[in-house]
């Protein structure tokens, strides 16, 4: 990826956590939803949550990731401190949504 790849020395020591994760294989096909907690060691610095997608293809026995995506979790409404909410928790209020009619998907 373009961080992994950057010459800025930062990137490449940064740790990330994923938390929330779900798998799905259909075939050679897989990919992963989760909520991952990217921390440097940059004095400063909080850790950031976000959102990612990871895409993987199977080739002569073994997993490749094809695709990565990751996107900031905003932060939401519950509590003063602005308390981030987990991936399943976000599923979780899609679904209420779409099943409560809250949607108008067509």
């Amino acid at each position: 990826s373009a961080m992994l790849g950057s010459k800025d020395a930062r990137f490449k020591v940064n740790v990330i956590s994923p938390t929330d994760v779900n798998l799905s294989v259909r075939g050679i096909s897989a990919w992963i939803s989760c909520t991952e907690e990217v921390t440097m060691p940059v004095p400063g610095m909080s850790a950031r949550k976000m959102l990612a997608t990871n895409v993987f293809k199977k080739s002569e026995g073994r997993w490749y990731m094809v695709h990565h995506h990751a996107s900031p979790l905003l932060p939401n409404d519950r509590g003063a401190g602005g308390d981030v909410g987990s991936l399943a928790e976000l599923l979780s209020s899609l679904k209420a949504q779409k099943l409560g009619g809250g949607s108008n998907s067509g």
